[in-house]
């Protein structure tokens, strides 16, 4: 039997709707009805509705640590609210077996008013931990947050990362089946995020269920057996973790407002490279090798300038290289027809691993500035015998060794 069940599921908006009606919202359609000031004619016009998801179904085991990764706006939040029941879907359904520990907002639940100790005791409440478990975990809960120093001070003068970890430690120590667990850890600094992943990886082994939604690919790789890749409110790719963060990385980052532009300005026909090797993998470099990378292109548009970026990325998201032409006041003004930008490196001092290069091209028309197209790709600096190496670092430096000895009476 699965812990969560998600069939068919679509969840639509309004456009401008928050995601659930506020006060304000009812408030306003009511008196717009009964007093016509166009409260319904508002209704009529705002007809115009986005799909936040589309058709989305999948199965989490118990004792599964499963991950969501996407891009910002594909639907990786709106499918965690649904699952922890603070929306409903537009169609299909989704069924959960099991008591729900839910760490979606960093103030859900909390009150600015309120000490520390008076939150814990009303956020573990909302989640169904009854004031006798409260009281037993309460020093457990607040020893794991750091925060014994400042449990009976209003948590309005928490910092966000404070309201973080107050947050995680009440929702983590609920002892649920199932964790929900959204990108708000990013707020919290890196001892406690490894912190946080040490509980959740505890709390799996122990049988509990885990769902992580993050753009941290090194936490979703650690924790998470299975991935799954959202776009446009939509499953794109499920498997194995890691082959999951890689196919994320190596897809092109191209949106349907870039195409538009690309159309009518520049257009990106392919990639170019020299000095490399070709893997099923993507590229790799040669260590202590020149490098060429670049882009063919089709004008279509000449613009008056034209800014190439080229940015290499750990495999983790942590940016490494950024080169772009203006940083070296080259200009770059193609005519009409197909052209050719090159970037030419005499070697890329990278330690062995795995690697994310990613291309951005912009263009300057008479003062509009568009974002014609992204691309991103895999690269790979393969260790001294073709295999892949771990390093603790990323740069590989030009340094020699030697060793002396040391005379007693010197």
């Amino acid at each position: 039997m699965n812990a969560i069940t998600v069939e068919n599921v679509w969840k639509r908006y309004r456009k401008g709707q928050t995601g659930y009606h506020t006060l304000r919202e009812d408030l306003y359609n009511l008196t717009g009805r009964l007093l016509d000031f166009g409260g319904e004619k508002k209704r009529d016009a705002d007809t115009e509705h986005v799909w936040a998801l589309r058709d989305v179904s999948f199965e989490v085991k118990p004792g599964e640590r499963l991950g969501i990764i996407g891009r910002n706006g594909s639907g990786k939040t709106t499918l965690l609210r649904l699952i922890a029941g603070i929306t409903r879907p537009t169609r299909g359904k989704i069924e959960v077996r099991g008591r729900l520990g839910v760490l979606i907002e960093i103030m859900a639940g909390f009150h600015p008013e309120l000490t520390g100790r008076e939150n814990v005791y009303l956020n573990g409440a909302i989640m169904g931990m009854s004031r006798k478990e409260i009281k037993r975990k309460f020093d457990e809960i607040v020893a794991f947050a750091e925060l014994e120093e400042w449990i009976d001070t209003p948590i309005k003068r928490y910092s966000s990362g404070m309201q973080v970890r107050l947050g995680f430690a009440v929702a983590a120590h609920l002892d649920p089946d199932i964790l929900l667990i959204d990108e708000v850890l990013a707020v919290g600094d890196a001892a406690f995020q490894k912190k946080c992943l040490g509980k959740m990886e505890g709390a799996a082994q122990e049988g509990r269920t885990v769902v992580f939604v993050s753009h941290n690919m090194a936490a979703v790789r650690e924790l998470c057996q299975r991935a799954l890749l959202l776009d446009n409110g939509k499953i794109v790719f499920a498997g194995d973790s890691h082959d999951t963060i890689a196919y994320y990385l190596s897809a092109p980052a191209v949106t349907a407002e870039s195409v538009a532009q690309s159309q009518r300005g520049v257009t990106i026909l392919g990639e170019f490279f020299e000095g490399v090797e070709r893997g099923p993998f993507g590229i790799a470099l040669v260590p202590g090798k020149p490098f060429t990378c670049g882009l063919d292109l089709q004008v279509n548009r000449a613009p008056d300038r034209l800014w190439v970026n080229m940015q290499i990325f750990s495999i983790d998201g942590v940016p490494l290289v950024h080169v772009r032409n203006d940083f070296d006041g080259v200009e770059l003004s193609p005519k009409l027809g197909k052209a050719r930008v090159l970037i030419r490196f005499e070697d890329l001092p990278l330690l062995p691993g795995s690697y994310n290069l990613r291309f951005r091209l912009v263009s300057h028309y008479g003062g509009d500035l568009s974002i014609e197209d992204s691309r991103d790709l895999p690269v790979l600096v393969p260790g001294t015998k073709g295999e892949r190496m771990k390093y603790r670092a990323f740069v590989r430096t030009r340094n020699s060794w030697e060793i002396t000895q040391i005379r007693e009476n010197q």
